[in-house]
């Protein structure tokens, strides 16, 4: 990239990458140890739950480079940690502790190095036993919360949670006091 038409194509691919985590049906989630610095932040803005080790980073360094960083990932930055944080992270360029990270809303957790992926995977066993409609539709209602033209896809898919089979067996689950086995349905 050396000038804004050489950055169009850069951007669009950028922009489908992350529309792809944004989009997914599942959980998306960030395993950040070290550095999250400009495509790192990009990508974990991304992602639905962010977890980090202690230690880490993270910044835009748009600021140090001359470059403008892109709207979309200024929107979506700014929906996670606000506009003032936003703007300090473009305005100073500087890096944020983990610590300053989390306190932003930006990282979920923070946990040692030797403990990140254990936590990791144990999350993931713990998201793949939930039944994955209700999910979705979190993830769809969490997106028309700021897009209002995805209510509609997000209102068919609570109701489609009501009237699955997954939440027939949530409910019988529930009353015999055993763990649901949800299958999608």
């Amino acid at each position: 990239r050396h000038d804004a038409a050489s950055n169009r194509p850069f951007t669009a691919a950028v922009t489908a990458a992350t529309a792809s985590l944004i989009e997914a049906k599942v959980p998306i989630v960030a395993m950040i140890n070290g550095f999250c610095i400009g495509g790192g932040m990009v990508i974990a803005s991304a992602c639905d739950i962010r977890i980090c080790s202690e230690g880490s980073r993270f910044g835009v360094p748009a600021g140090k480079l001359g470059l403008g960083y892109e709207l979309d990932n200024l929107a979506r930055l700014q929906s996670i940690v606000g506009r003032g944080i936003a703007m300090e992270m473009l305005a100073t360029a500087r890096h944020f502790t983990a610590q300053e990270a989390m306190a932003a809303g930006f990282i979920n957790r923070i946990v040692s190095p030797s403990t990140l992926e254990a936590t990791i995977r144990e999350l993931a066993d713990q998201i793949a036993a939930t039944a994955p409609m209700s999910f979705t539709a979190a993830k769809l209602a969490s997106r028309a919360a700021n897009d209002p033209t995805l209510n509609g896809e997000a209102q068919r898919a609570i109701d489609t949670c009501f009237d699955s089979e997954d939440f027939k067996e949530g409910r019988a689950a529930f009353h015999s006091r055993r763990t649901p086995n949800f299958v999608g349905k």
